[in-house]
């Protein structure tokens, strides 16, 4: 028997100086190509959500100025800012942070979505709430503008939204919204009862646009919407019932920045609703003028007529300029008998 060794042969160093930097260039290549990937992805991804993002908060500005009655210049309603709650109001001016949308709505009942919700009418304006036809609606605001690189939406309601003993008739089922900042730092009972609702990120001071058109049809956008006079602005915009919004988000994703825009043009359902406008602030209505039947006995009955908005009215007589004598105290009466000791007293 014949024993031969066998040998096996290892690559040579000039071989191994040949094939390392092929084998390098493939994992590198192997490496840009899956990074590549990776990034188109994560950017694919970007853009999805923005556009998801921007068509969805376009989607919700159509659906509240189709419901809208009118384009405000100002928030007429007494309430918190765009920035500091409680500390300014808000104008379609905007300001560092561009331009805002601010939208006078009607208060409804539920959902207005949803067809069993009803419009809600300020009690004694100037029927009672009993038969409300012809009354001044509730209305509240729905503000769109951008803080922080966001764009934010704002329900500002009146002070007495939920007074159905001496503002409305019901109450409404629109909440209004603070700062998420200024909610996290409230405890106990606070007038917001929830948060602005951010729509888009990435949203810079001129990536928010609105221009105010007369008609649907009319292609020439309202320069006076922008006056500096706020007289002239809410003239412009009382007389507008279409409004084009445009859109655009700007974002860092794969070390790349993605642009993303968009517009939509929108019209109000009702064009002859700006009038509605105009919330009814609670004020001290002004003293009845009373009338008087005197009545055999030394008496005499004091009538008047009813003040809307009153909810309850006092009576004070004197006799002859002696001492104020009260005969009841907020009361919804609108009738009263003085007696007085004789005859011929005044």
């Amino acid at each position: 028997m014949r024993l031969t060794n066998k040998t096996s042969r290892a690559f040579t160093l000039v071989e191994m100086l040949v094939v390392a930097p092929i084998v390098i260039l493939a994992i590198g290549a192997f490496l840009t190509v899956t990074i590549s990937i990776t990034g188109e992805v994560i950017a694919s991804r970007t853009t999805n959500v923005m556009t998801f993002e921007i068509q969805d908060a376009l989607n919700r500005i159509e659906q509240d100025v189709k419901q809208s009655t009118t384009f405000l210049a100002t928030s007429n309603i007494p309430a918190q800012g765009a920035n500091n709650d409680n500390a300014m109001s808000i104008t379609n001016l905007g300001d560092s942070n561009g331009p805002a949308l601010i939208l006078n709505m009607i208060a409804t009942t539920g959902n207005p979505m949803s067809a069993s919700s009803q419009y809600i009418a300020l009690r004694d304006q100037p029927n009672p709430c009993a038969s409300p036809i012809g009354n001044k609606p509730h209305s509240y605001n729905v503000v769109y503008f951008v803080r922080n690189e966001s764009l934010w939406r704002r329900v500002i309601m009146y002070p007495s939204y939920t007074n159905t003993t001496s503002f409305t008739c019901q109450t409404p089922w629109q909440q209004p919204t603070c700062t998420p900042e200024y909610m996290a730092a409230q405890t106990g009972s606070v007038f917001c009862k929830t948060r602005d609702m951010k729509l888009v990120d990435g949203v810079k001071p001129d990536g928010f646009s609105v221009k105010y058109y007369s008609g649907q049809s009319n292609s020439t956008a309202n320069g006076q919407a922008y006056s500096s006079d706020n007289s002239v602005r809410s003239t412009a915009l009382a007389a507008s019932s279409s409004v084009l919004v445009e859109l655009r988000s700007i974002r860092s994703a794969a070390g790349r920045e993605i642009d993303n825009q968009s517009q939509i043009r929108i019209s109000r359902l009702s064009t002859n609703a700006a009038a509605l406008a105009l919330e009814m602030t609670p004020t001290t209505p002004a003293a009845p003028r009373p009338t008087s039947q005197n009545e055999i006995g030394a008496k005499a009955t004091f009538t008047w007529p009813n003040v809307p908005g009153a909810t309850g009215y006092t009576f004070q007589y004197n006799i002859d300029g002696g001492t104020w004598q009260t005969g009841f105290t907020n009361q919804p009466t609108r009738r009263y008998t003085v007696t007085a000791p004789s005859n011929d007293r005044t």
